[in-house]
């Protein structure tokens, strides 16, 4: 463990009987957004791409300009919206592109957006590895993910990850009808998959809607910091395990709770 400075443990479960080597868990379950791919990171790269593109396509203003109403625009209507930038037009108003298309400049953005998914939009790197190792152990491997169904699912699709999930344990809060941080979409997994809290692992960034909904119920709640937009110690939230990367999941996992990895 001393050579894994960042992994933290806040509350361990005793060995199993004997020493023996049997899991100690029947399921890891993950968020998506910031978890398994830089959803931020990413998000801005395409956001960016599809201002630049927007000018490109006649809209007279600096990039700064479009780039900060743009920002308010997301923050008003949350970045699951379907329509920024036709809000961001009607802001920033006609004079900037009065001879011009709405429609096609609203376009261009939308296709710049897309091209950036198709280039760029990949999980960490250590992810798939350990989604390998972890479906080749039998235990349920899946997925509960604050968002828009068709959102959701394309970035499985698209992050190459649902060879590697149980399809009966894909969890998205649309589908479900309840959203994080309502303890109540995880209740729901537990229940369909038939599954003890206690041996079931959630896998998260987000301290209020990653780690204290599972938490409450029992569950083992990790805390993934290397994508967080909030500490633990910010949130005020203490998590079961702190991981820096998955191979310190992947270590965690071996050690602590018995899986053949």
């Amino acid at each position: 463990m001393d050579s894994l400075p960042h992994l933290r443990i806040l509350r361990t479960l005793p060995g199993p009987p004997g020493g023996s080597a049997l899991a100690l868990l029947d399921a890891v379950l993950f968020d998506i957004d910031d978890t398994l791919y830089p959803t931020s990171e990413f998000a801005r790269s395409a956001r960016r791409n599809a201002v630049r593109a927007m000018i490109d396509a006649g809209l007279d203003l600096p990039e700064s300009v479009v780039w900060d109403e743009l920002e308010e625009v997301i923050a008003e209507f949350t970045s699951n919206y379907s329509h920024h930038f036709d809000h961001l037009l009607k802001r920033l108003r006609r004079p900037h592109f009065e001879n011009l298309n709405h429609t096609l400049v609203v376009a261009a953005g939308v296709a710049a957006y897309h091209d950036t998914k198709f280039r760029e939009m990949a999980p960490f790197e250590d992810v798939l590895p350990l989604l390998s190792d972890l479906k080749a152990t039998g235990i349920t491997v899946g997925i509960i993910t604050r968002g828009w169904t068709v959102k959701q699912t394309e970035k499985l699709q698209r992050l190459g990850l649902v060879p590697y999930l149980t399809p009966q344990a894909i969890f998205i809060s649309e589908q479900v009808g309840i959203s994080k941080p309502n303890p109540k979409l995880y209740s729901v997994a537990l229940s369909e998959l038939t599954l003890a809290p206690g041996r079931t692992m959630y896998v998260g960034d987000s301290p209020l809607q990653d780690i204290a909904p599972p938490r409450s119920l029992g569950m083992v709640a990790t805390w993934s910091s290397r994508a967080a937009r909030q500490s633990l110690a910010q949130a005020g939230i203490e998590a079961d395990h702190s991981i820096a990367n998955f191979d310190e999941l992947r270590v965690l996992l071996a050690d602590t709770y018995g899986l053949d990895l």
